[in-house]
């Protein structure tokens, strides 16, 4: 029997976002959102960024398995995770601070709260200005896709 590579030991100890991941790739969308919840809560007074993660990969997971009103849910936990990660790392991470509020923005749109995306977006800006940095082009109007299209190694194109 041949030796488990390092992320089959990682995924066999029971760790919440790898077990999630590997879900997800089989294409068990509700069963991976069951654990990356579990691994946003585990994450929440540790890690809110990574929280945040969890709460956003759970809630595409939704969307994919068709639980648009779930997700919602899920969006705002996001957001509300991403915004909290923004205003704790702002004095020592401008950058990362910068990640954070447009995120929350991002996360506030696809939960449908256009006013506190719109709010968050403001905050990505102002900042973006005070690190004189190139102007956000995002505007909240529901046209930011939730998955993107990218090319992978050999030129095909995929769709996550």
């Amino acid at each position: 029997m041949p030796e488990k590579s390092w992320i089959e030991r990682l995924s066999d100890r029971g760790d919440s976002w790898f077990r999630a991941s590997k879900l997800e790739k089989e294409g068990r969308f509700e069963e991976a959102s069951r654990y990356y919840v579990e691994e946003a809560e585990k994450q929440k007074g540790k890690n809110l960024g990574m929280a945040a993660v969890s709460y956003l990969a759970a809630a595409k997971c939704l969307v994919k398995a068709g639980r648009k009103d779930e997700a919602v849910k899920l969006f705002r936990l996001a957001a509300s995770h991403y915004e909290k990660y923004a205003e704790e790392v702002l004095a020592v991470s401008p950058n990362s601070a910068l990640w954070g509020y447009q995120m929350a923005s991002k996360s506030y749109m696809w939960a449908e709260d256009y006013k506190k995306a719109d709010e968050l977006l403001e905050k990505a800006k102002s900042l973006m200005d005070k690190l004189e940095l190139k102007p956000v082009k995002v505007e909240i109007s529901g046209d930011v896709p939730l998955f993107k299209t990218y090319k992978s190694r050999r030129g095909k194109e995929d769709s996550k």
